[in-house]
């Protein structure tokens, strides 16, 4: 049985990439990638779900001790560490148990309030047609060469996200028009947009990005697109 790294790098080489081009589809280091595909690490979040559309794999949220060569699981060395971690884990545990009862002495029982993340939009990325990254020149990414939209977010999940641009010159909200509307299911965590809809707006524009958590409007930056077929 593969492990789950071998499997990684089975289906690279398959797609005929190196650990630096898999690496820069991604947005991580190379070294990310060979720790993956040793077993060191695993890809979790947005990296495993980009992972499985770039490499067309099926990897599931897992237990870590998924992909692990069976020798590794069953050692001692193993047994001993994960017995180490338990009881780290138990001490933590009875640690808070303490620290919050302190807490309800000193403030008459009243409940610790939970931080919450806010939501925020932790990544925009723009692909061609071949999944590589379309970085900016002087400022400006190239509208001709995006296929997908890559959009990122944490603490929670927007009901819907939207697209808007302002002609470049204008630079006024009269002239703001809403490109796309997209619902989002609950619990996604990124949603990949067509680009198809930046090959028709004009030469170029200020692209934005709203993210709708319902009690809270996320907007993203500007993104200055411009579209040139000859570059």
């Amino acid at each position: 049985m593969m492990t789950l790294g071998e499997e990684i790098k089975q289906a690279r080489e398959e797609k005929n990439l190196s650990q630096e081009d898999l690496a820069e589809q991604l947005g991580v280091s190379r070294q990310a990638v060979s720790k993956w595909e040793n077993g060191i690490a695993f890809p979790q979040g947005i990296n495993r779900d980009m992972l499985n559309k770039i490499l067309e794999l099926k990897m599931q949220e897992t237990e870590e001790t998924e992909g692990f060569p069976e020798s590794r699981k069953g050692s001692a060395a193993w047994r001993i560490g994960w017995a180490l971690a338990a009881v780290l884990l138990v001490a933590a545990l009875v640690c808070g148990v303490i620290f919050v009862g302190m807490i309800r002495k000193q403030t008459g029982n009243s409940e610790v309030p939970a931080a919450e993340g806010s939501p925020a939009l932790k990544t925009v990325r723009f692909y061609d047609k071949d999944q590589n990254i379309v970085d900016a020149e002087a400022l400006w990414y190239n509208a001709a060469r995006i296929e997908i939209i890559l959009l990122h977010w944490e603490g929670g999940t927007p009901t819907n996200v939207r697209i808007f641009r302002i002609p470049a010159g204008s630079e006024t909200m009269e002239q703001m028009e809403l490109l796309l509307t997209k619902s989002i299911p609950d619990g996604d965590e990124f949603v990949l947009l067509d680009a198809e809809i930046l090959k028709n707006i004009g030469m170029s524009n200020h692209l934005f990005f709203e993210l709708d958590f319902g009690t809270e409007i996320v907007t993203s930056e500007e993104y200055n697109i411009l579209y040139d077929e000859n570059e």
